[in-house]
């Protein structure tokens, strides 16, 4: 009896362990779902079609012989402010869970009904039973505020979710020709963004990439889609026969490889890479392996920063955990073998002591963003030296500058200034520029934000019209008595600048040849005392500025 109660509170005390440590930078998150089978009265595939609870177990990807890091039970009641999240119990409607791009929130999507609910063969469903979302942060504290009420026309069950900074969320469904939808994190009702099936979703910077079937579609452009949008199919030389999961990684110079499931038990099935150049994937083989259902990956560099390898984890419908090496570079065919890490089929929780579902996987959050800079205002207005910018940043991390971009028809940029950054700081900064070259006309702004490392995000670009009086003078003193000038004119000509004392005696009496748009000239009166009187005429009119030191 001793010896049994010992064990018995050794098993509570690794498992409150379990509950209250951090999750672990660099550990993998699989979501694991209860197969109750008969004792449900169903089948181990259906849960006999009632909702089951779900639980994140963490694993250390290198040593997953160890066992579970962490785990965190998601919500099973609602409490007013945050809302149920079970699953519909059925193993082919298992949701894939995912990371916020700034890698801070786990992402987990279920339905706010109570464990035990009936539910119809094909599971809970848009139509009937409202789906809830989840954010789940470093700590496992978990926020379940969202929940979509409004009713979205030919949803059955649901299978992806993705958030890009824990303030939004984009959902789509395996079953469901209405596409993608939007929903603000705490909100109640989503909006259609465009599309058709999503069996899997992810966000490539800050547009959509969905897949089903043989087809990936991709939605938006520079800025993340919020409203409805044309999707637009992805040109793919070598098409996959059935697409579940799918992962995009970028390496230092910013190529992107698209590693994706391709579910099938055929030699040709398994995970199959992709070099990715904007709606164009290109083929770069496959490592053969049946059933895989979720991938997830990273890029491993040398020392000395040159690419190493790709280091890939996919799970397959019957629960192995396979890791992928593929030591070819991004745009070289894959060069890697599958290992089996761990086969969960018949394997009891430690928590319920019954065996699971497991069909997604996830890296674990983190406490800082991983993205370089958090931009949180971007503005732009015309002042009477040119047009100035002014943004600032919620935080930053590795950031050495910004560099401005122009463009005067909204697609070709080019670059005007940079702005030195402030390194890594969790404290807002504010920056400016003012572009003086500038005539009027409309342009187009953006910011390219470059880490030390030479990483770059760049933001979506925002309009602004100089529309000055066609010409705009200004003049005043710096050190040693030179006077600086500036003059916007609205066509090229030729003009005078005159420098007069008090007494209206001329000092300087300079030729100017004045441009289209900005202009600015120097006067050296150093050799003169202030006050002085600087005049232009232009076109039989004389604008002037009395200077003083």
């Amino acid at each position: 009896m001793k010896k049994l109660l010992l064990c018995t509170m050794t098993a509570c005390f690794t498992s409150s362990l379990l509950f209250a440590q951090d999750f672990q930078e660099g550990n993998l998150v699989l979501l694991r779902i209860p197969n109750y089978g008969t004792e449900s009265g169903g089948t181990a595939a259906n849960n006999g079609n009632k909702a089951v609870p779900m639980y994140l177990d963490a694993y250390d990807p290198d040593d997953i012989a160890a066992g579970i890091t962490k785990t965190v039970p998601l919500p099973t009641t609602s409490d007013g402010t945050n809302y149920a999240l079970t699953a519909n119990g059925s193993s082919s409607a298992t949701p894939y869970i995912s990371r916020s791009v700034d890698g801070r929130y786990l992402v987990v999507q279920g339905f706010d009904v109570a464990v035990g609910t009936d539910v119809t063969t094909s599971g809970i469903s848009y139509s009937t039973t409202n789906p809830s979302f989840a954010l789940v942060n470093y700590q496992g504290n978990v926020s379940s505020t969202t929940k979509v009420t409004n009713n979205i026309p030919g949803a059955s069950w649901m299978k992806t979710t993705v958030s890009y900074d824990g303030t939004g969320i984009w959902f789509g469904n395996g079953s469901n020709t209405d596409g993608v939808h939007y929903i603000p994190v705490g909100g109640t009702t989503s909006t259609k963004i465009g599309g058709t099936y999503a069996r899997s979703l992810m966000l490539n910077d800050k547009k959509l990439i969905m897949g089903y079937g043989t087809t990936l579609y991709s939605i938006g452009t520079a800025d993340l889609p919020t409203t409805l949008q044309t999707a637009s199919t992805l040109t793919i030389d070598t098409k996959p026969l059935s697409c579940y999961g799918f992962v995009i990684l970028k390496n230092k110079t910013g190529d992107k490889v698209l590693y994706l499931c391709d579910y099938g038990t055929t030699a040709n099935h398994g995970i199959k890479k992709y070099l990715l150049e904007g709606n164009t994937l290109t083929y770069k083989g496959v490592v053969a392996y049946q059933n895989l259902t979720n991938v997830e990956g990273r890029v491993v560099y040398n020392g000395d920063g040159t690419f190493n390898k790709v280091q890939l984890y996919a799970i397959n419908a019957s629960g192995k955990l396979v890791k992928i090496e593929d030591t070819a570079d991004f745009n070289e065919d894959m060069d890697g073998t599958a290992t089996l890490l761990k086969d969960f089929a018949g394997v009891t929780a430690p928590d319920d002591g019954k065996t699971f579902f497991i069909r997604s996987l996830a890296w674990a959050p983190v406490q800082n963003s991983l993205l370089p800079v958090k931009l949180s205002a971007f503005n732009a207005r015309q002042t009477a030296e040119g047009i100035k910018l002014t943004w600032t940043t919620a935080s930053e991390q590795n950031n050495s500058h910004f560099d401005i971009l122009r463009s005067v028809d909204g697609q070709n940029f080019e670059v005007v200034g940079t702005v030195k950054g402030n390194g890594t700081t969790s404290t807002q900064q504010s920056y400016s520029f003012t572009d003086v070259n500038v005539s009027n006309g409309l342009y187009y702004y953006q910011l390219r934000q470059v880490d030390f490392d030479n990483k770059s995000e760049t933001n979506s670009p925002i309009p602004v019209k100089f529309s000055l009086q066609a010409k705009t003078f200004k003049a005043w003193l710096t050190a040693n008595n030179q006077v600086k000038i500036k003059l916007n004119a609205d066509k090229a000509q030729k003009t005078q600048v005159v420098a007069s004392d008090i007494s209206g005696k001329i000092l300087v009496n300079k030729d100017l040849y004045v441009n289209t748009g900005a202009n600015e000239f120097s006067l050296d009166l150093a050799k003169y005392k202030s006050p002085f009187v600087i005049s232009i005429a232009l076109d039989g009119r004389t604008y002037t500025e009395k200077l003083i030191n």
